[in-house]
């Protein structure tokens, strides 16, 4: 499982692990994911009480790994997995196909608004439909997080947003973490470093906005 999380953090994915059925539920009632992977062998019952669980609350692909006989398969399809993978399982093949689910999800999930590509001159450009930020001619190494918050900031541009709105649209529940919010605004202004007409800007005791300054918009 640590080989696949690799790759899908290599992908730009953030990835968390849990190791208890406990920690798993925990983690999934905090936080707003794309696809859960899971192991469903070692506790079969519980393991099924969890894709119940995704299935009725969260809506989400689940890629199942594990060691299932044709009964324990039927079980665990039943129960809400979206795909099961036997072991022992190529982790290249496995990521390909985790890839393919979270494809799948967002195309299903995106907004109207967000399958239109945004295009600041020629120093930005960002597509929703391949994940993809082209900057000054070359492509930004984004994580999956970073985009959204860029493509939504992006897209609303005209407005200053506040920190809470911000974790809202992009988190999902629980309580707002403004140190989130901040961190994944200074990995992205890291990012956008070089860009002259393309800034992020703090609007103190707000939150931020998505800036262009371009003279010939301004006229």
């Amino acid at each position: 499982m640590e080989a696949i999380c690799g790759i899908l953090q290599s992908h730009g994915f953030d990835v968390i692990c849990a190791m208890s059925t406990e920690r798993a539920m925990e983690i999934l009632q905090a936080h707003e994911f794309r696809l859960v992977i899971m192991d469903v062998h070692l506790d079969a019952t519980r393991g099924n009480m969890i894709l119940q669980y995704i299935k009725q609350k969260k809506n989400i692909p689940v890629l199942v790994v594990s060691f299932l006989q044709k009964r324990e398969l039927l079980e665990t399809f039943y129960a809400g997995a979206d795909v099961c993978l036997l072991k022992p399982v190529d982790v290249d093949i496995c990521a390909a196909q985790a890839l393919a689910l979270v494809r799948l999800y967002d195309e299903v999930k995106l907004p109207e608004s967000y399958d239109v590509s945004l295009a600041f001159g020629p120093d930005l450009r960002i597509d929703p439909i391949y994940h993809q930020v082209i900057a000054n001619g070359r492509p930004l190494n984004l994580t999956c997080r970073e985009f959204d918050v860029l493509y939504y900031l992006a897209n609303h541009r005209q407005l200053a947003i506040r920190y809470e709105k911000i974790y809202q649209e992009m988190w999902g529940s629980g309580p707002p973490s403004i140190a989130a919010v901040r961190a994944c605004i200074n990995q992205l202004r890291k990012k956008l470093q070089g860009l002259e007409k393309v800034s992020i800007r703090n609007v103190w005791g707000i939150g931020y906005q998505f800036v262009y300054e371009d003279k010939t918009e301004q006229g």
